[in-house]
């Protein structure tokens, strides 16, 4: 018996199986079935305004895909006195904070390069100085 091509636009759930599987299936009184990996760019009607659009890769990952004019952002990202207050953070402290950790990071290389120098010299450590003390013993 051949099959019937529908002629409409699907209306997409997704379903997962036990096994990890996971397929797209229209609600409509229709047999159509999908795996969602090859769903991508396919045409579906939106969950929430009805409208008709392409499955794109984060609609993919929704259980009821929906379009990008439903999608509601993090209001993090919309607040402007978010935005303003990182741009008004003093760049002075950070660039002073970051010399000096340079500093304290190019003191302890310089006391690395000097013990290992020392190990291939033959020369034995017998404790390795901490931060507060910069004595090296024989």
């Amino acid at each position: 018996m051949p099959s019937k091509k529908s002629n409409h636009t699907h209306k997409l759930k997704r379903h997962s199986y036990k096994s990890g599987n996971a397929v797209y299936f229209c609600v409509d009184d229709c047999n159509f079935k999908i795996d969602v990996a090859l769903a991508l760019g396919k045409s579906s009607i939106c969950w929430r305004c009805g409208s008709t659009f392409k499955l794109n890769t984060y609609s993919s990952k929704l259980a009821k895909p929906h379009c990008e004019d439903c999608h509601s952002y993090s209001s993090k990202l919309k607040d402007p006195a978010i935005a303003t207050s990182t741009n008004s953070i003093n760049t002075s402290n950070i660039n002073s904070v970051s010399t000096s950790l340079a500093m304290i990071g190019a003191d302890r290389i310089e006391s690395l390069k000097d013990r290992m120098n020392g190990i291939r010299q033959g020369i034995k450590y017998v404790n390795i100085p901490s931060d507060d003390d910069d004595e090296d013993l024989l």
